[in-house]
């Protein structure tokens, strides 16, 4: 694994305030915790209908301040791979990620944190208008949405992904 990513992602963290005191940010990445932990994801392109699957992992990081995501799809059905980091921007008072991906993008991403149950990821700067959005399925189980503005239908599903957690995978 490269260097590089992770780099770009602490830096992500670092801006975000993550390395302050814990009385400087009110940010507390355990509303995450029903996230930790290694998930198997199938689903499809919406296009297409085309299949895709991926594993996912998500992390604690820097002392439970940031979320560490990985995802790598699966060969045969995909070439996505990303770094992430979530953490607290305390200035801005709502959640920063940074993906690295195998394509060579950098994007951030802010949220507002769970609301109603979901949680949505929207892209600060950059063309096309993008989104992801966790939402809760059952127990053990989350389906993630990754949604791209169309000219003259704003933002539209792009792919969907159901994930499974995995139990007991380290």
């Amino acid at each position: 694994m490269s260097r590089y990513p992770v780099a770009v992602g602490l830096a992500v963290l670092a801006a975000a305030g993550v390395g302050h005191a814990a009385t400087d940010s009110p940010g507390d990445a355990a509303l995450f915790a029903p996230y930790i932990g290694h998930w198997a994801c199938e689903g499809h392109f919406a296009s297409s209908n085309k299949p895709i699957a991926s594993t996912v992992s998500f992390t604690r990081a820097l002392a439970g301040k940031g979320i560490i995501k990985t995802q790598d799809d699966v060969p045969t059905l995909g070439n996505y791979h990303s770094v992430e980091t979530w953490a607290f921007d305390a200035k801005a008072g709502q959640w920063v990620a940074g993906i690295v991906d195998s394509s060579g993008g950098m994007r951030t991403f802010h949220s507002p944190g769970q609301v109603g149950g979901k949680l949505a990821w929207t892209l600060v700067d950059g063309q096309p208008a993008q989104q992801f959005v966790y939402s809760p399925v059952s127990s053990g189980e989350f389906q993630l949405d990754w949604l791209i503005e169309r000219p003259g239908k704003g933002l539209v599903v792009g792919d969907t992904l159901t994930c499974t957690h995995l139990a007991g995978v380290s």
